[in-house]
């Protein structure tokens, strides 16, 4: 035992402990002896009056000594090794640091339990908060003892220096954001510092944008801080923000000034009063002026009248004009007047104001002249040959004079007038006029009606466009499925070298591949095209020429279908206002619809059709006729189309829905014949039907 060592815990005068030697006792050696705490840890025992209990440290940790570090900033994290020396388990119940608090410690668990032999590693951070040594011992508890770690660190002088005291936004819109960025510190140490937090004054409209949380400044790197303005109203601006780095705080201002850009229009409370009459130039004066901080540039001034183009700036070399703050500024306007009576005009300014530049003004006519109730008589499109009436009103709007018309002209048209020179309008009195417009030729209408006086005249405008007629007349069909064939068109009136038509037929009847030429005719160009269209066929067709004397063929090649109908009709017409006016004859399209052409047996239940039994005949057959017409007969007809037999069906016929005939063939040859319904005029139906000898 003289040779045993014992540790001693450290105290006040030795912080990491010490190892001395097994004190002399008074008892001999065999009354000294080792005990087991219940946490596993050893105690050494003494036989005499002053026993000492030594408890043997069982943990392997060595102290830790940091980097130098900047105050503020936090050091990279350090592992620190905790090894277990002891021949049995310990539990560490918890980590606490005694002395600076200046250092961090992390665990991965609350309760560390070592097994023998066994290791754990713990993190820890070094971050002054003042300058110079600091010294901290990590203890580590373990029931009724504790081991200790010391942690040395030095926290050198903050290297932060601060670049701009002051955030200045300027003038800044109200309602508009002004964000700004900018170096706000930068970091001359040698060390990361780290920014806790960046705060501004709430409730003024500034917010910071960025960065948020913490931050990192890396040496040599400055803190870039966004900060955003938007002023809510017109107002100065003056509040302060502060950058934490650990204990220490840098605040930096913020100033800047909400305002308006506002530019209005004046104009006078009631209508300004002219003397003028209907086509003259009047001016009226508005004001433009600047209620607000900054200076109201207008780039360009319209004016919205009833009539457009009547109202414009009698001096526009003016713009673009800048009004300064507080100014105001008069503005010219000239109109050609419209009439008799009041007028109102908007103005409406482009400008960089952010609010609309814009007001309503109003000027009052008086005249001696007859005010019409329309600006121009528009007749719209017309076909030639066509009549169109239009009325309106003249009034004398003055309350004193009396106008007598003495003439009264339609001009550049023909037409009538329903009124009749000399005639009188009292004052505050109207007269009606009734006008007949005759479209004589193609081509568009400018005329005029003209009333004067000994005051002036009144003039209303008349416009329209006068439309060219053309004649089309189609040439009925009568056909089968399969065939193929040409049908002609004839043109009368054309005048110029493009027609467009829309041919009305059932497209299902029959489908037009192209136009043709008609020798002796006016050729049709290879531009010419047909389109196929629900009601019909498109017809767009480019003459080589204006066709003389208006009058053109044309042969369609179409194909022959088996369509839905049996009998259609056929014409031509316009395909929208703004073509050709158009005049057509109407000609019946008939296409037998049976299946396989005429010598089909399969009819549609609408047509008349018939059927034949017994096949092969031998001395007699009886004929079934579908839908029997007075008139109708039964022909046997050989191959080459010669009749060999007719049976006309008896004058008792009727319209009813069948009757039977019978048919003998006796002295014919035995072989194919026809069977054909037939009337004077139309072939309805036919069977081949088979003679036995």
């Amino acid at each position: 035992m003289a040779t045993t060592e014992l540790f001693a815990m450290p105290s006040a005068t030795a912080t990491t402990g010490s190892f001395e030697t097994f004190h002399t006792t008074q008892q001999a050696a065999s009354f000294r002896g080792v005990a087991m705490s219940g946490v596993n840890l050893p105690f050494v025992i003494g036989g005499g009056p002053s026993d000492l209990v030594e408890v043997l440290q069982p943990l392997d940790a060595p102290d830790v000594n940091f980097p130098n570090t900047e105050v503020g900033a936090r050091s990279d994290n350090v592992v620190v090794t905790i090894t277990n020396t002891w021949l049995l388990p310990i539990t560490i119940n918890a980590l606490r640091t005694v002395g600076d608090p200046d250092f961090l410690v992390a665990s991965d668990t609350n309760t560390i339990i070592l097994a023998p032999g066994a290791s754990r590693t713990i993190l820890a951070w070094f971050r002054p908060t003042a300058q110079g040594p600091r010294v901290a011992r990590l203890a580590l508890d373990m029931g009724p003892v504790a081991d200790t770690i010391i942690l040395r660190g030095n926290g050198l002088a903050s290297t932060i220096e601060l670049l701009a005291g002051v955030v200045d936004h300027g003038d800044v819109n109200v309602g508009t954001p002004s964000r700004i960025c900018l170096p706000l510190l930068v970091n001359n140490g040698s060390d990361t510092a780290i920014v806790d937090s960046i705060v501004v004054q709430a409730g003024r409209g500034v917010v910071i944008e960025s960065p948020q949380g913490r931050t990192k400044v890396a040496p040599g790197d400055s803190l870039i801080v966004c900060v955003v303005y938007t002023p809510s109203s017109r107002s100065t601006l003056s509040t302060s923000g502060s950058i934490s780095i650990g204990n220490r705080s840098y605040p930096f201002g913020i100033i800047g000034r909400g305002i308006r850009t506002t530019g209005v229009v004046r104009v006078g409370a009631t209508c300004d009063t002219i003397s003028a009459v209907r086509g003259d130039s009047a001016v009226f004066t508005i004001t433009l002026e600047n209620i607000a901080d900054r200076p109201v540039t207008i780039t360009a001034i319209a004016i919205d009248a009833a009539v457009a183009n009547s109202a414009w700036l009698l001096n526009p070399s003016i713009l673009p004009l800048t009004i300064q703050p507080g100014v105001a500024i008069p503005v010219d306007v000239e109109v050609v007047v419209q009439r008799e009576g009041r007028e109102q005009y908007t103005i409406r300014c482009t400008s960089n104001s952010d609010s609309a530049m814009t007001n309503a003004t109003c000027v009052v006519t008086r005249s001696r002249t007859l005010i019409p109730s329309v600006g121009a008589l528009e007749v719209g499109l017309l076909c030639v040959g066509d009549s169109i009436t239009k009325r309106f009103t003249y009034t004398n709007a003055s309350a004193i004079d009396t106008i007598v018309v003495t003439a009264a002209d339609l001009e550049n048209v023909v037409g009538t007038l329903s009124i009749v020179a000399p005639f009188v309008v009292a004052p505050r009195t109207s007269v009606e006029v009734s006008v007949t417009i005759n479209a004589g030729t193609a081509g568009p209408l400018n005329g005029r009606i003209n009333l004067t006086s000994a005051l002036g005249s009144s003039i209303v405008p008349i416009n329209g466009d006068v439309l060219p007629s053309i004649t089309v007349r189609p040439t009925a069909i009568d056909a089968v499925p399969g065939d193929r064939r040409t049908t002609r068109l004839t043109f009368e009136g054309v005048s110029t070298t493009s027609t467009s038509v829309l041919l009305r037929h059932p497209p299902r009847m029959f489908s037009v591949r192209n136009a043709l030429s008609v020798a002796g005719s006016t050729p049709v160009a290879p531009t010419t095209t047909t389109v196929s269209v629900s009601n019909g066929t498109v017809l767009t067709i480019v003459w080589s020429g204006i066709p003389v004397g208006g009058g053109a063929d044309i042969d369609l090649d179409i194909d022959v279908l088996r369509g839905d109908e049996a009998v259609a009709r056929m014409y031509a017409t316009r395909l929208n206002d703004t073509t050709d006016c158009l005049l057509s004859d109407t000609v019946l399209v008939r296409v037998d619809t049976g299946c396989g052409g005429e010598r089909s047996g399969v009819k549609l239940s609408a047509q008349p059709s018939m059927s034949i039994f017994p096949q092969p005949v031998r001395e007699s057959m009886q004929v079934l006729v579908h839908l029997p017409q007075p008139g109708m007969r039964v022909e046997l007809v050989d191959l080459n189309g010669v009749v060999l037999k007719s049976v006309l069906l008896g004058p008792s016929t009727t319209l009813g829905p069948s009757t039977t005939l019978g048919v003998t063939v006796d002295g014919l040859p035995a072989g194919v014949v026809v069977a054909r319904l037939v009337s004077d005029v139309e072939l309805f139906h036919s069977i081949p039907v088979i003679i036995a000898p």
